[in-house]
């Protein structure tokens, strides 16, 4: 039924099996943490304005909770605006490693890219980490205050 051995490879360009490698994607990932990026820098501008208030405002040893509530919520806020920078630079790092890759031919500073992509992904899940632990610290603080 069918002839044996004919099979001839069919050569594909590196978007179709890779798609992030396609243009619109890539812009796409590049403006959403652009996107991200800008919010939480409103949202820690906001933080910090609503934090030195506060701080003001506690009435003593007694009233530390609302201080200390303002200042881990701007601190939060301030790991979550370096967090999506992180995450921004871990995009664009990724993106030119795989544009070095892919392209006909491989570029010669792939591998330097590959390793910069690596290590920029790493310090955004570092910074990724960091935003948690301050999220838990707040929850613990909430906790407290609630128990007065």
């Amino acid at each position: 039924m069918f002839p044996p051995d004919k099979t001839t490879p069919i050569v594909l360009p590196p978007e179709a099996y890779y798609p992030s490698l396609a243009p619109y994607v890539q812009q796409q990932l590049i403006e959403a943490a652009e996107t991200e990026s800008k919010q939480a820098d409103a949202a820690l501008k906001t933080a910090n304005q609503e934090a030195t208030p506060a701080a003001k405002t506690a009435a003593g040893p007694l009233d530390t909770g609302t201080a200390d509530t303002a200042g881990i919520k701007s601190s939060l806020a301030g790991r979550i605006a370096t967090a999506a920078k992180r995450r921004l630079e871990s995009v664009k790092a990724r993106i030119a490693a795989d544009n070095a890759k892919y392209a006909s031919p491989p570029s010669p500073d792939a591998n330097e890219l590959a390793i910069a992509a690596s290590k920029a992904d790493r310090e955004a899940s570092f910074a990724q980490a960091l935003v948690d632990v301050a999220k838990a610290e707040l929850k613990r603080v909430a906790a407290a205050v609630a128990l007065k």
